[in-house]
């Protein structure tokens, strides 16, 4: 039996990876990328009977020449791909959250991120209303804070994850300013209509604990687990003024 103990296989690799490295074609991430793949195949190789030199020339002749490699990445890297610029990721995800990740080539992640970030921001909102104050305003503030350190970091780290990206159809700046505009768009309207709504005090009713002219912001799902309670300030339209808006008090059941 050969004897296995011979041959340096990481000595090998590194050599491979080092004459990659000589061509202009790959960048840092590439190298990353394919060593990890050399190094995955290796030992299934090795597990199907293949000794460690063996099973190094199949996993590097599956994955390519250098010729086959320069040719590839350098179609992908010539005027085929951008650079990622990590503190342009940050500004993003500030102007919109996501809009940073989908900037670096991860439109899925960047779609996860913005609806988590609604959703905190929404439980956030309706914190003003449940928590006591001072709390209703510290809390959701450092909240706040956190949340969006933690977007526009997550922005940055994809960009120095990858800083190479094949340019995709949707990598321009009109799609980003269009993204904008539709989440601008949609995302009041829908919150508004379903979720939270600011709306302004028209009649001198409810003095002096509302004043006229004054905004109160109501919880439409308030209801949603639970019924009506004495005291509750409602906001509602009868179908005899559609287009006025009443607040009162429950004083009964």
């Amino acid at each position: 039996m050969e004897d296995q103990t011979s041959f340096d296989l990481s000595g090998a690799i590194q050599k491979w990876r080092r004459d990659l490295a000589q061509s202009a074609a790959f960048h840092r991430a590439d190298l990353d990328e394919l060593e990890a793949h050399l190094r995955d195949a290796i030992p299934a190789l090795q597990a199907a009977g293949l000794s460690s030199e063996e099973a190094f020339v199949v996993a590097s002749r599956r994955i390519g020449t250098r010729h086959t490699l320069e040719s590839e990445f350098g179609k992908i890297n010539s005027g085929h791909s951008v650079r990622n610029r990590p503190w342009l990721a940050g500004l993003l995800q500030i102007v919109t959250p996501g809009l940073g990740n989908l900037y670096t080539g991860r439109p899925v992640r960047a779609l996860i991120l913005h609806v988590a970030v609604l959703f905190i921001g929404l439980f956030l909102a309706l914190a003003l209303l449940w928590l006591p104050g001072p709390l209703n305003l510290l809390i959701p503030v450092a909240a706040a804070i956190v949340v969006a350190v933690f977007v526009v970091l997550d922005g940055v780290q994809c960009a120095r994850a990858r800083p190479h990206f094949p340019l995709a159809r949707y990598k321009r700046w009109y799609v980003y300013i269009l993204a904008v505009l539709i989440v601008a768009a949609t995302e009041p309207f829908l919150v508004g209509n379903y979720v939270i709504q600011a709306l302004p005090t028209p009649t001198p009713s409810m003095e002096p604990t509302i004043l006229v002219g004054d905004h109160v912001v109501a919880d439409k799902t308030a209801y949603a687990f639970s019924d009506p309670q004495r005291g509750d300030l409602v906001i509602y339209r009868t179908p005899e003024f559609p287009q006025r808006i009443f607040v009162k008090r429950i004083v009964a059941h």
